[in-house]
C-alpha cells in the first residue's frame, strides 16, 4: 500500500477540513499511534547507532562548500544544472 497522501485522506474521512487544532489532535491521538503500531520495529541491538568521529576522519571526504542565501519563499536556490 502506498502511503503518499494517506494523512490527508484519513483526516478528510474523519471530517477534518481546515481546523488546525482538530487536525493536530487527530494526528496526535489517531494517526500517529496507528502509524507507529504498523511500522515500529524492535532494534536489533540496544544503544545508539551514532558514533563519534574526529575531524581527522573527515579528511579526504569530497565536498563542496558554497555560501547561499535563503530566499523569501524559504528555499535555497542553487546554481542551475545544465546538461
Amino acid at each position: 500500500m502506498r502511503l503518499a497522501g494517506q494523512l490527508v485522506k484519513e483526516s478528510a474521512l474523519a471530517g477534518i477540513d481546515d481546523d488546525i487544532a482538530a487536525a493536530n489532535q487527530f494526528i496526535r491521538e489517531v494517526y500517529l499511534p496507528r502509524h507507529n503500531v504498523r511500522f515500529a520495529i524492535t532494534p536489533a541491538e540496544i544503544g545508539s547507532a551514532l558514533v563519534p568521529v574526529t575531524k581527522s576522519q573527515w579528511r579526504g571526504v569530497p565536498r563542496v562548500q558554497a555560501e547561499r542565501t535563503v530566499a523569501a519563499n524559504h528555499t535555497v536556490p542553487t546554481a542551475a544544472v545544465t546538461g
